[in-house]
């Protein structure tokens, strides 16, 4: 076969392996259907097109401040993680899922390849989930996942 691979242990399935950016990139084969032959959870229903691996996410906490774009109003928050393509924050003000957000955060060094450096992202919300808290009375948290669709470096002050 050639290459590096990886099988499904649950469908059998083999996808090649990118060991760069150390993930699946698509599948090779594919089980051929057994008339009655139970499937897995994953494969009921309509096929899938095409497979889009998951970004890798970094473990990054450090305060956010987010608003819905428009708004003059900061709100303050923590990142728990991040990826390429979004970043999950958590927060005691919900938003709205489709919600416009400006975000301002510091970039991990891991990301940008120097120091940390602070970045001002646009971006989309979409997720939120109550989660309670344990340090508040009958109050909850929010997690806050937001699609990132653009971002700016700020200037370093020194």
């Amino acid at each position: 076969m050639g290459g590096n691979y990886q099988v499904c242990v649950h469908c059998g399935v083999m996808y090649s392996y990118d060991w760069a950016t150390m993930r699946r990139v698509a599948p090779l084969t594919k089980l051929p259907s057994k008339s009655g032959a139970k499937r897995s959870a994953h494969t009921k229903g309509e096929s899938r097109k095409s497979w889009v691996p998951r970004e890798r996410r970094l473990r990054h906490q450090v305060p956010v401040q987010f608003r819905e774009r428009g708004s003059g109003e900061w709100i303050e928050g923590t990142s728990v993680n991040i990826s390429r393509s979004g970043l999950l924050f958590c927060s005691s003000s919900p938003l709205e899922n489709g919600s416009s957000l400006e975000l301002t955060l510091e970039m991990p060094p891991e990301l940008t390849g120097d120091k940390a450096s602070q970045v001002i992202c646009e971006g989309t919300l979409v997720r939120v989930e109550s989660v309670p808290s344990p340090s508040r009375a009958k109050q909850s948290d929010f997690y806050l996942a937001c699609a990132i669709l653009d971002y700016k470096f700020v200037p370093s002050a020194g």
